[in-house]
C-alpha cells in the first residue's frame, strides 16, 4: 500500500536535532536540545550555530514576521531575532576584559561592568548608561534582561542626561 521511501539526509553529524523550521528566505534552522543551539543549515548541508539558548531548546518555530520561537524546558517559550547572538564587551572593576558571544555577531553590548550590572539587576535604565548598544537585537536584550527572581517588571523609567 505504501511506497517505500528512502530519505535524503540534508544534515548530519548533530547531538540531537528536533523541531526543524524554515525562514521567510527558506533556510532550514533546528534546535538540538542537547548542545543547547539552535543551528543554522546551508544549502550544502553544512550547519552552523545560530544561537545557544543556555536551556534545553526542544522546538522552533518561525513567525510571519520573521522572528523565531523556540520552546525551551529551561528558560519557557524564546523569542530570538533574526539577526541572532549578541557580542558583549565589558571592562571589569580589575580592568580586565570580560567578552562573550561571536565575535562577528551583528548586534553587541559595550562598555562598564558596573552599568551593564546596574541595568540587568534593574537599578538603572539603560539610557541612563554609558554603555554602546550596536543592533536593535542588543537593546532589546538588554531592556528586558534581568538577573534576579520574580516576575518580569518593565524596569526604572530614564531619569534623563
Amino acid at each position: 500500500m505504501f511506497e517505500k521511501v528512502k530519505p535524503y539526509v540534508l544534515a548530519s553529524g548533530f547531538q540531537s536535532p528536533e523541531g526543524p523550521s524554515f525562514d521567510r528566505e527558506g533556510t532550514l534552522h533546528f534546535v538540538d536540545w542537547d548542545a543547547q543551539v539552535v543551528y543554522r543549515v546551508a544549502p550544502d548541508g553544512q550547519g552552523s550555530p545560530f544561537v545557544n539558548t543556555g536551556g534545553v531548546p526542544t522546538g522552533s518555530k518561525f513567525h510571519r514576521n520573521g522572528r523565531l520561537f523556540v520552546a525551551d524546558g529551561d528558560r519557557g517559550i524564546l523569542d530570538i531575532s533574526p539577526e541572532g547572538e549578541i557580542r558583549v564587551h565589558l571592562d571589569a572593576p580589575s580592568g580586565d576584559e570580560w567578552t562573550w558571544g561571536p565575535q562577528d555577531a551583528a548586534s553587541s553590548v559595550h562598555g562598564g561592568a558596573e552599568d551593564f550590572c546596574l541595568v540587568v539587576t534593574q537599578r538603572r535604565h539603560l539610557d541612563d548608561t554609558d554603555l554602546t548598544v550596536e543592533g536593535e537585537v542588543a537593546r532589546d536584550w538588554l531592556e528586558r534582561a534581568q538577573a534576579f527572581a520574580g516576575p518580569a517588571t518593565d524596569g526604572p523609567a530614564v531619569r534623563g542626561s
